[in-house]
């Protein structure tokens, strides 16, 4: 069965598995869900969905859509690839997660929410613990475990597969923080460099 993981990044940078939650669609699915159901989906279509590329793109949109409340869009946010959150906002999280639920009830579906804010509370905790972010679904690619290139191998005149290792946000950049002073969640973008 599939799972997602909440990982948390400790004190030296490397995110790490924390707790795993079985079948996926209890947490990120289940936001996508509730978020396309009542925001994004055509009432004149019984089969729309958020699947598929074209769809999924109306679902990220809801991120800008100002009929969300802040909560529902910094929740979806918390989806996004790459999305972190810093340790000083988990609490403001487990808001939005709590006020998520009482908007959008799981009527008898599979729905990871709560446990999610008791795994967060754990992390609350421990102040080795800087951030937290989340391996969405196990049948997808885990962003937070890098995958090195490969090396040429002088000696044998070949291409040689490195070894993996965990993401470190000290040494990888494409990861960023939720905002929470946005209603949205995103950061500003970085400005782009201008050639002189």
């Amino acid at each position: 069965m599939s799972y997602c993981e909440l990982k948390v990044v400790n004190k030296s940078g490397d995110v790490i598995g924390h707790t795993e939650f079985r079948n996926a669609h209890g947490w990120s699915a289940y936001i996508w869900d509730k978020l396309f159901n009542k925001y994004a989906k055509n009432p004149e279509s019984i089969y729309d969905s958020w699947i598929g590329e074209e769809n999924a793109k109306r679902l990220w949109a809801l991120v800008d859509d100002e009929r969300l409340e802040p909560f529902e869009r910094r929740t979806l946010c918390s989806t996004f690839d790459n999305a972190m959150i810093k340790q000083e906002d988990l609490e403001k999280f487990i808001e939005d997660l709590a006020k998520f639920y009482d908007k959008h009830p799981p009527n008898n579906r599979v729905c990871h929410m709560r446990g999610m804010v008791n795994a967060i509370r754990e992390v609350i905790k421990d102040p080795e613990d800087v951030a937290i972010c989340w391996y969405q679904m196990s049948v997808s690619d885990d962003l937070w475990w890098t995958n090195l290139p490969e090396e040429y191998c002088d000696k044998c005149g070949q291409m040689l597969e490195r070894e993996s290792r965990a993401y470190n946000i000290n040494t990888d950049d494409k990861h960023w923080f939720l905002d929470f002073s946005k209603s949205s969640g995103l950061p500003d973008k970085p400005k782009e460099k201008k050639e002189d």
